[in-house]
């Protein structure tokens, strides 16, 4: 009797301890085949971390123990739950980042294209004429950037050995 009293009392004290950890709520199946996929085949590697997270939580393993196997720190496991209970699914994709603001609006990459039709070899003269229309300073590989852009493809001649 004292043995199973001693039981009863560890496994109420394991309860007490996996209600005060972070776990997700248990997953429905479709949830899980979608997570699994995920973690197997998406696209961007932080993507499959975070389907993983989900998926080593669902399976009751601590968030400490979860960050220390993927070498991440705790409160990324932690923002990645969070992230799942409040959004479902999207809440592990990546937000869209903010870059830097273009140089050159769409009018002046207009401007840019056609100078550059004009001259296309000799891009330091069509920098200072794009500098003297617009009056903005740019590099010569901001040119080729915005040539990219616009679908336009930057190769260098190769001169031929003769």
């Amino acid at each position: 009797m004292p043995r199973q009293i001693f039981l009863g009392i560890m496994l109420i004290l394991r309860l007490d301890q996996l209600s005060q950890m972070k776990y997700v709520k248990p997953l429905s199946a479709p949830e899980i085949v979608t997570l699994k996929e995920m973690y197997k085949n998406a696209p961007v590697h932080r993507m499959r971390q975070r389907a993983h997270i989900i998926l080593m939580s669902n399976k009751l393993i601590t968030v400490k123990s979860i960050a220390l196997s993927m070498d991440l720190d705790r409160d990324t496991i932690s923002s990645t739950i969070d992230a799942w209970e409040s959004i479902g699914i999207c809440g592990l994709y990546d937000n869209k980042r903010t870059g830097r603001p273009p140089i050159y609006n769409e009018e002046e990459n207009e401007i840019i294209n056609s100078l550059v039709e004009k001259e296309p070899k000799q891009l330091k003269i069509c920098l200072s004429e794009i500098e003297s229309q617009t009056g903005k300073t740019s590099s010569v590989d901001t040119i080729k950037r915005v040539i990219k852009r616009s679908g336009r493809r930057w190769k260098r001649i190769k001169k031929s050995g003769g």
